[in-house]
């Protein structure tokens, strides 16, 4: 889906997606399994990573098929928000990174009610672009 915002070569450069830190376990998708080889320096990364980028193609699990867009909970409310370390799509202009997200709503949402395990709590690493209405 991001490659509707950025080119799939810019996307494969960046990777910042496929590695998490020791505090970032949270954003482990569900359904990818970790190299744990570099844990001990506080690192992760998925094992489906290649040299040009995720070797899963259209298989994606969900929730990297729909980074850096999360759909997530603040409180009460359900929110589309944005990861601010995908350094490709943080440096396009925010009102069109939330024309984008807004155009895909709906379809975020259908995608968190058959997959609830995907929506997580809010946290401050990401940008909250809109607050949805379910219903």
């Amino acid at each position: 889906m991001v490659h509707q915002l950025i080119s799939a070569e810019e996307c494969a450069e960046c990777k910042g997606c496929c590695f998490f830190g020791k505090n970032d376990a949270w954003e482990i998708p569900s359904a990818v399994t970790v190299n744990g080889d570099e844990y001990s320096a506080g690192l992760l990364y998925c094992d489906q990573l290649g040299h040009n980028g995720c070797l899963l193609g259209g298989n994606k699990p969900i929730e990297c098929a729909m980074f850096p867009f999360r759909v997530m909970r603040l409180g009460e409310q359900t929110v589309i928000a944005l990861a601010r370390y995908c350094k490709p799509v943080m440096q396009l202009p925010l009102n069109r990174v939330a024309r984008f997200a807004s155009d895909k709503a709906e379809a975020f949402l259908a995608l968190a009610r058959k997959n609830p395990e995907i929506v997580k709590e809010y946290n401050r690493e990401y940008i909250v672009l809109m607050v949805v209405q379910e219903g």
